[in-house]
């Protein structure tokens, strides 16, 4: 009868499982076990397991590997830079990656940028002007921006062709709306319908179809109307009423009549007073005859005083004074 030496605690070692023979049996040992009874360890480092590592060493059961630079893992396999979890470390901004067994490929970078990554911006605007090269056409700036540049144009140039193409202003409906529309390179001109104005023929010109603003004043197109501003004198919406000035009882200063006139007034000055509304002093003082040279002119407001000198008298001391009326004059009988 076979003995089954299976029914044995622990024949097998070390996880291996056993298997009943003819009169014997066998051990089926795990990866890191040899031998009849799985008793005998394995060597990895003398079957080469760390083929792609800097060191290797062995223990019960087990191994370890010290990998080579570019190599990771237990078995020290390729680090794939090229792979989905790595691309945006090595090769963020590339149109396509090369990996390379145990080190990194190369990088081919998509436009706009450079390096060995690919993390360098190109600045397009400066490289332009190192090679003379206008990339804005018609006096378009150059704006660089990441991996890419524009153009800010010149207005009636198309920032979508780097300056290059005329835009056709006349094509777009909010041009020249009640005139003709002539385009041209950069720009374009329009010739407005009678009683239209303004850059695209937008604004009523109320002010041009008849004389609206009366007395010299001066005609303002608003949207849907006009306004008049009125010349110095006249008020009213179309400035025809005549400002009455003397309305106001002080615009002669008090020292004068006014009198209104169309679009104006004047004053008469009282005497002593002069100016547009009487407002300065007469300094009759500075005509030196006004007291005959035989007193001291004093001037005051509206009017003037002379102080005589001894044998003089009157307004203007004009007059000479008969010192022979006067009885005490002469003393002793004297005549």
């Amino acid at each position: 009868m076979d003995i089954e030496e299976c029914h044995s605690t622990n024949l097998c070692q070390h996880g291996g499982t056993c298997e009943n023979t003819a009169g014997s049996f066998t051990c089926h040992c795990s990866e890191a076990w040899t031998g009849p009874t799985c008793n005998i360890d394995v060597d990895e480092c003398d079957l080469g397991y760390c083929q792609n590592a800097t060191g290797c060493v062995n223990a019960p059961g087990t191994f370890r590997c010290t990998c080579a630079r570019g190599f990771i893992g237990e078995y020290c396999e390729d680090i794939d830079e090229c792979s989905q979890e790595n691309v945006h470390t090595y090769c963020n901004r590339a149109a396509s990656c090369l990996n390379m067994f145990g080190t990194f490929g190369h990088c081919d970078c998509n436009r706009g940028y450079e390096g060995q990554f690919c993390s360098l911006d190109v600045d397009e605007c400066k490289k332009g002007e190192r090679n003379n090269l206008m990339l804005c056409a018609n006096n378009g700036t150059c704006v660089n921006d990441p991996g890419r540049f524009h153009c800010e144009c010149l207005p009636g140039w198309d920032p979508h062709s780097n300056c290059k193409s005329n835009i056709d202003e006349c094509s777009q409906s909010d041009k020249c709306v009640h005139g003709s529309c002539t385009n041209y390179d950069g720009g374009y001109n329009c010739t407005c319908d009678p009683n239209w104005i303004g850059n695209n023929c937008t604004e009523q010109n109320f002010c041009g179809q008849r004389t609206f603003c009366l007395n010299g004043g001066t005609c303002m197109n608003k949207m849907n109307g006009y306004s008049c501003t009125c010349a110095p004198g006249w008020t009213g919406n179309n400035c025809e009423h005549d400002v009455d000035e003397c309305v106001d009882v002080a615009v002669c200063s008090h020292h004068g009549q006014y009198m209104n006139l169309n679009g104006t007034f004047t004053c008469l000055c009282d005497s002593g007073w002069t100016g547009q509304v009487c407002e300065n002093d007469i300094n009759e003082c500075l005509n030196q005859t006004v007291c005959s040279f035989k007193g001291h002119c004093s001037n005051e407001h509206g009017n003037y005083s002379c102080t005589c000198m001894d044998g003089w008298t009157g307004t203007h001391c004009e007059n000479d004074v008969y010192e022979c009326l006067i009885e005490t004059n002469c003393s002793n009988h004297g005549m």
